[in-house]
Parts: C-alpha cells; sequence; structure tokens
C-alpha cells in the first residue's frame, strides 16, 4: 500500500501496483490513476457512505437527536445488541397491558379517539425526542397531578432516550369513566383514557398511581423509602409477634362494596379481628415478599416503560406538543412545590439513568387472564360460603 501525500477527495484510497508483484484483486477500488479520473457515481457513492458515517457518528456522541423512527426501533432492538437476553421476565401481573390496550389493537388510535378523552382528562401528556411536556385543563384531587406527572419525567430519566414519541389523555379521579357496554362493536373506537383504577366493566387504561413518588397530604412517603421502612420493620419484629389485628384506612364512598368494609368496625357484638389470627402471620408474611419482590420501584418503572411502548405503537398520528403545553424539568417542578411536596420530590428524583434492561413483556396469552378471572371468581365463591356458614352457626347458637 502506496501513502497518499496527495489530499483529494479521490485520492483517499490508493493502491500502487509496482510496491509488489501480485495483481490487486479485480473488485479493489482503485481510485488513483495517472489516466482515467474517478467517476461522478463512484464520488456520489463514496460521499454518501462518509456522510452516512458521520451521522452515525454524531448519534453515538449525542451531538444529533436520532431520526424518530430510529428512536421507537431502538427501544426494541437495543436489548440484542446489549446482554438483553438474560433479563428476567416481567412478573405475571405485566399481561394486563396487552388486556388493557385490547380495544385498540383492531383499529389503532387516531387522533379523533385521543380527543374525545380530553373532557374527562385532567391534563394530556405528549413525549416528543425524549422530552415531557403537559397541557392542563383542570385541578385534580390534592397533588395527583402534580406526582404523576412527576413520575412521568422520572421515567424519562430512569430510561433517557428509550421511550418513543406519544400523546395521551390522563385523568386523575378514582371511578373509571370509559364504558364496556358503550363500544360492543370491536370497531367503536372508545376513546383511550389513563388513570389510576379500572375493572371488568371499563376500558379506562390503568396506569402506576401518583404515591409511588409521594403523597404528601397524608405523609406517605416516595416507594422507595416506604418499601425500605418495610423491610427493616420486619427485621425488627416476627410475623409470629405481632398483634393479629387488620388495618384498613381510606374513602368507602369510592365504590358500593367498600361499605362492606365499615361492618368489620369493633361493636359490641363482634371483635372481627380475631377471625383473622390463624392467617394476620401468613398473609404479613407474603404480602412483604410480594411487595419486594414484584413491585420495587425498578419494575414500577418497567410497567410504565412498557404500557408506554405498547400504547404509542397504536398509534396512528404523529405526536405534536399544543402550543399551550409547558415542558417539564425537575428544578421547574420543586422550585413551585414547598413543605413535604417539594422534600418528596426531591426524594424520589432519580439521579442517574438504570444500568439495566427492562425486564422481557411477557407475550399476549388470553388463556393466562382467563385462568386468573376463574381463580378470582371461585376464591369469592369461596369466601362467601365461609360467610353464610358463619352467619348461620350465628343464628342457631353455636
Amino acid at each position: 500500500m502506496k501513502r497518499c501525500t496527495d489530499k483529494n477527495l479521490h485520492q483517499i484510497f490508493c493502491y500502487d501496483s509496482s510496491s509488489s508483484s501480485i495483481q490487486p484483486p479485480t473488485w479493489r477500488w482503485r481510485w488513483r490513476s495517472s489516466r482515467t479520473k474517478p467517476s461522478f457515481k463512484t464520488i456520489a457513492s463514496f460521499l454518501f457512505f462518509f456522510l452516512f458515517f458521520l451521522l452515525g457518528l454524531f448519534i453515538r456522541l449525542d451531538w444529533i437527536k436520532a431520526p424518530i423512527y430510529w428512536r421507537v426501533k431502538g427501544v426494541e432492538n437495543n436489548r440484542s445488541i446489549s446482554d438483553g437476553s438474560t433479563n428476567a421476565t416481567c412478573p405475571p401481573h405485566f399481561r394486563w397491558i396487552h388486556e388493557d390496550l385490547r380495544p385498540w389493537r383492531e383499529t389503532g388510535i387516531t387522533r379523533e379517539m385521543v380527543e374525545r378523552a380530553r373532557k374527562m382528562a385532567h391534563f394530556r401528556v405528549v413525549i416528543v425526542d425524549g422530552r415531557v411536556y403537559v397541557e392542563k385543563y383542570k385541578r385534580s384531587i390534592q397533588t395527583r397531578d402534580l406526582f404523576t406527572m412527576w413520575g412521568l419525567l422520572q421515567l424519562v430519566r430512569w430510561y433517557p432516550g428509550r421511550l418513543p414519541d406519544l400523546e395521551l389523555m390522563f385523568d386523575c379521579d378514582d371511578r373509571p369513566v370509559v364504558r364496556s357496554n358503550d363500544f360492543l362493536d370491536p370497531k367503536s373506537g372508545p376513546p383511550p383514557l389513563f388513570r389510576y383504577c379500572s375493572d371488568e366493566s371499563s376500558l379506562d387504561i390503568v396506569f402506576p398511581d401518583w404515591s409511588f413518588w409521594g403523597w404528601g397530604e397524608i405523609n406517605i412517603k416516595p416507594w422507595r423509602m416506604v418499601l425500605e421502612d418495610i423491610k427493616e420493620g420486619n427485621k425488627r419484629t416476627k410475623w409470629k409477634d405481632r398483634v393479629p389485628f387488620a388495618y384498613w384506612k381510606g374513602n368507602p364512598y369510592v365504590d358500593p362494596s367498600r361499605k362492606d368494609l365499615l361492618k368489620c368496625n369493633l361493636t359490641q357484638q363482634h371483635n372481627w379481628d380475631t377471625l383473622l389470627y390463624v392467617q394476620a402471620q401468613a398473609i404479613g408474611e407474603e404480602g412483604s415478599k410480594y411487595l419486594q419482590e414484584n413491585l420495587k420501584m425498578e419494575l414500577v418503572y418497567d410497567y410504565m416503560f412498557h404500557l408506554l411502548n405498547e400504547y404509542s405503537k397504536l398509534l396512528k398520528f404523529r405526536p405534536s406538543v399544543p402550543s399551550g403545553a409547558m415542558e417539564l424539568k425537575p428544578e421547574t417542578m420543586t422550585g413551585a412545590t414547598v413543605g413535604l411536596h417539594k422534600k418528596f420530590l426531591e426524594d424520589s428524583l432519580e439521579k442517574s439513568p438504570s444500568d439495566t434492561e427492562p425486564c422481557d413483556l411477557p407475550p399476549h396469552d388470553p388463556t393466562v387472564l382467563n385462568e386468573f378471572r376463574e381463580k378470582k371468581l371461585n376464591a369469592l365463591k369461596q369466601v362467601e360460603i365461609w360467610e353464610n356458614e358463619y352467619w348461620e352457626n350465628q343464628r342457631k347458637g353455636n
């Protein structure tokens, strides 16, 4: 190989046949010649590949943003580049992501569908180029909207550059409002509305609630801290040594079935905590184990990550930032709060990205969810049998 002294573009690659008696292969480019010049097609081809190389280098160095198509596909393909093959499968409850998005699997989600959810929403969320924007419509109960927005911002910080562009409507109230009976036709196009809860007769899309990042009104700390407190409490007092007492605090008027919980209060005739004695140890231990293994904050982010990615795949329009939207930034949000709210925002700030890949989302399998529903129904029937037996014994004076 001969060293090139001329800096002309067509002389970058050169080959000196006089330096060897062996002729170069017929396919090798020979751009330097004393008699001929490279063709326009040759120079254009080289320029294309050279610029393509520079583009890839700049994206790799994060000097410029990758096109949307690359970013969306990168979410799916990046795992094959890393050691993602060792990733654990997500917990079973992640399968509900497929079920919650089932109403739009055939039709996709149009902008018109999203806009129809606006009248029920507290705010609109738009993620474009990895930045989070919010358009607020009305105030929520307490600070649910603030901490939900904060949670979305933390997800972007946890998995930077990994979320595709998307647009959604969010309702911070408790009761589901998108009724299944209003959209029995598979092509009816129900409005996609995110909220904290749903039920068998509703199509609202379930999203982790605001309290994972703190609930200042009742002094519930961010979930990472709560889990640590639970772990330390389990070390201090063994479950077999604890008072066998059931405790519940909440609003009994959200759902009619909650009113039944009030019947468990202590009365002159009944002291219901004795019924829990044989079980408050097994239930407590299993409940704590489930929280630590399946509801740790890393998995909360993974659920959000997979839900939003699967949702974005259904969008039939290009997300755009509304003129009245504001960009969410940590310093702006913490600067606008005081007291416990400010403290909990700061305590739940993700200071560095995740060093692991998201868990692997289980594939859609209707049989698994059907088995779960059947198991749940059988459990409810068994409880009803026990309840009827108890009251029958009370009636007979046993």
